[in-house]
């Protein structure tokens, strides 16, 4: 009995350790899922990407979460999204090392101690912010690294391990593809706007007295619309339909 007791014991830890990875990788598939569910439901870019944030903040657990992409203009990072447990934003624990590393290997990166890892343990940054657990991953559109999510500390006190890593991974591949979709129907608006205002100068050339007015009207519409919070897309058709206010 005492051995039979001692095997079904074995047996059973044998099957939680089987069972461990797959519950793992059921959650990443769900969190994953639910991820690629917002940014094909959410209109508005800016929303849809703090939603994914902090729902991939939620799903690794981490304290502090931040989706950095690379301004065209400046070439600098910008934070387009953040996700803080304590919600105080006054100290962001970002280690310029490691951002560096991430975007210059393209390559997600994990580390469950900065301080004594080898790689970064020297950092300034690491040292003075305390960081501790990290995860990286870049975001690659069009086959150029625009920047990198980068969550750190895990609320539980536990490292992040690589089940969360490539949680990470594929996150940010989805932000990658839909930022790529977003830049292409950019450009497909911007050419659109530019013909349809070509097509209202040429009628005001016809009526000089109402030169500049369908533009007037279309600014002061975006502002109003701005102020009562509407989403971008929103917006744009409000734009539009105030430069065509007059056309017919």
């Amino acid at each position: 009995p005492t051995v039979e007791i001692k095997i079904a014991d074995k047996i059973g830890e044998e099957t939680k350790d089987r069972l461990r990875p797959t519950e793992i990788v059921s959650q990443n598939l769900t969190a994953s899922w639910e991820i690629a569910r917002i940014i094909s439901m959410e209109k508005d870019p800016n929303i849809m990407l703090q939603k994914v944030v902090e729902h991939a903040a939620n799903a690794t657990s981490a304290s502090h979460a931040y989706l950095l992409l690379t301004d065209r203009k400046t070439g600098k990072l910008i934070a387009k999204a953040v996700y803080e447990k304590d919600g105080k934003g006054t100290d962001r624990k970002v280690s310029r090392m490691i951002v560096k590393r991430v975007l210059q290997s393209a390559k997600p990166l994990l580390s469950s101690d900065a301080a004594m890892d080898d790689r970064f343990s020297l950092s300034e940054s690491v040292i003075m912010k305390k960081i501790r657990s990290i995860i990286a991953a870049p975001i690659i559109v069009r086959e150029r690294v625009e920047g990198l999510l980068y969550f750190h500390d895990k609320r539980t006190g536990t490292p992040f391990n690589q089940g969360d890593l490539e949680l990470l991974a594929s996150v940010a591949l989805h932000l990658g593809m839909a930022i790529s979709t977003l830049s292409t129907g950019g450009a497909v608006q911007k050419s659109m706007l530019n013909t349809i205002k070509a097509l209202v100068r040429a009628i005001e050339i016809v009526e000089p007295k109402s030169h500049g007015h369908a533009e007037r009207v279309a600014n002061y519409s975006v502002a109003v619309s701005a102020q009562l919070g509407l989403s971008q897309a929103e917006i744009h058709r409000i734009r539009i339909a105030a430069l065509l206010h007059d056309v017919g």
